[in-house]
């Protein structure tokens, strides 16, 4: 099934469900593992019912501290999360100014993203901050987490242009299949960085979805976004770029990342250094071998 969008949302297996906390600091990691659906995910007062009744401005920020690959180098506060399939996000809540107050996890992403035409369910969980505080809450959210070196695009020794493209039905615009550079899962691998090198994989998206794109066994850094001619791009091979270049978004600067959100209409540049594990015997004869494919992590576009 290309994409698919059901009417609850599940956390942990149970549909909108509640949790009861103390008015302490709490640490969530937090995977999206839907089908096909982003997140656009705010956390807003709420009634006992779970029914909100006040704006993300006035409930505790998500603290970041984290993302796909890791710690970020400082942690960032925010009001919302745009959470794509396959994406990670460790953050902290802090109810400690909250006791006795109901706080409800609310999504409104278009689905498909950002499109929208299919069903978009709001209620995600509720947390009731209920529960007596076991003790005093003395830990700190640290103002620097982990040192972050940033790769050096002049390092790369080559760049790759992946196209993302869909086949639709003529008689109503169903897609029945979203490729990656025109190949198919029984195609040869194509992909091929050679172990230790450093490359810039540059994702053409010239659907009309944002896509989830994943690389396997490295992390990569995000460079940025630039707006192009899809029609032309779909016509000639050639990038035809309508803009500048955009920089990364705020909780991906910077950041280790092994999955990226592709816009509609822009291609999106990461770079990675496809190094082997620590200790890893490479025979000479094949170290030229690959070390990291791309897919999507949705099940919309395939390889």
């Amino acid at each position: 099934m290309q994409e698919f969008f059901g009417n609850a949302i599940c956390v942990n297996g149970k549909a909108t469900p509640f949790l009861e906390v103390e008015p302490r600091k709490y640490r969530f990691r937090m995977v999206n593992g839907s089908n096909s659906r982003f997140y656009h995910l705010t956390l807003v007062p709420a009634d006992a019912t779970g029914k909100a009744v006040g704006k993300p401005v006035d409930a505790p920020p998500f603290i970041q501290i984290g993302s796909d690959g890791g710690l970020l180098p400082a942690p960032l506060r925010m009001h919302y999360l745009i959470f794509s399939p396959g994406e990670r996000f460790d953050t902290v809540i802090d109810f400690s100014e909250q006791k006795g107050a109901n706080l409800v996890m609310v999504n409104d992403a278009p689905a498909p993203y950002a499109r929208g035409g299919n069903l978009v369910p709001s209620d995600v969980m509720l947390f009731k901050v209920t529960k007596p505080l076991s003790g005093t809450d003395t830990s700190l959210v640290p103002e620097t987490l982990l040192p972050f070196s940033p790769l050096d695009a002049g390092l790369a020794v080559r760049e790759r242009t992946l196209a993302l493209t869909e086949m639709d039905r003529p008689s109503d615009g169903y897609t029945m299949i979203g490729l990656l550079d025109q190949k198919h899962w029984d195609d040869p691998v194509s992909e091929d960085p050679k172990a230790g090198s450093m490359e810039i994989w540059s994702f053409a998206n010239t659907t009309g979805d944002v896509h989830p794109m994943h690389l396997h066994l490295v992390q990569f850094q995000v460079l940025n976004r630039q707006p192009f001619d899809t029609r032309a791009y779909l016509q000639t091979g050639k990038l035809v770029f309508t803009g500048r270049p955009m920089p990364p978004e705020s909780n991906e600067r910077p950041a280790w990342k092994d999955t990226i959100k592709t816009y509609s209409g822009s291609v999106t540049r990461v770079i990675a250094k496809f190094d082997l594990p620590a200790g890893t015997q490479v025979n000479p004869a094949t170290s030229s071998a690959t070390s990291g494919t791309a897919t999507s992590s949705s099940t919309k576009t395939t390889k």
